[in-house]
């Protein structure tokens, strides 16, 4: 008939779409580009630091008072995460990446089940990669002023601070619950 019956969009990229809309306006930058400068800057200096990040003086969420939408947000993202590690659900190493960077950015914790928590070699940059945003404002927003190549203007800063909370409360639970296209029918 030449119709679209049934149309099964892949949650994880709608997701991806929401995290864009969410950050462009934040950033001022377009996302026509390879990939994101900001991150790209990051990545090209990690090794710089990697030796000299100190752990016990990460940048953590600053929790809110009690019983505010943050706070009872923080809370469930924070029970959520926790839990998955501890089932160790993930399919894909990089989505359990995203929730260790939560769980350590909310908690301020970096000992996750017995071992201590590190950062890992920035990843790959691609609008096209699924998580890109997430795990790079969250570990910029830990590294914080430890990352002092990065250098940043009071407008990335700003940035960084906002898209790693929007990125810890609202993305990564949306992300991580998310189906895939293949599973749509089935649900």
């Amino acid at each position: 008939c030449d119709r679209l019956l049934l149309r099964i969009d892949c949650r994880r990229h709608v997701n991806e779409l929401f995290m864009k809309h969410y950050a462009s306006p934040v950033s001022g930058r377009d996302t026509t580009a390879p990939g994101d400068v900001l991150f790209k800057r990051y990545r090209n200096k990690f090794d710089t630091i990697r030796d000299k990040i100190k752990y016990d003086e990460l940048n953590v969420f600053q929790w809110p008072q009690e019983n505010s939408f943050i706070c009872r947000k923080a809370k469930e993202v924070l029970m959520l995460v926790e839990k998955m590690l501890d089932d160790e659900t993930f399919t894909r190493d990089d989505y359990g990446d995203l929730a260790v960077l939560v769980f350590v950015f909310l908690s301020g914790k970096t000992d996750i089940r017995g071992k201590e928590f590190k950062f890992s070699l920035p990843h790959n940059i691609s609008h096209a990669r699924f998580m890109q945003r997430g795990l790079n404002y969250v570990t910029l927003e830990l590294l914080d002023q430890q990352a002092d190549y990065m250098s940043y203007s009071e407008e990335e800063r700003r940035e960084v601070h906002l898209l790693a909370e929007f990125s810890a409360l609202f993305y990564t639970p949306m992300f991580l619950q998310s189906s895939l296209a293949a599973e749509a029918t089935y649900l």
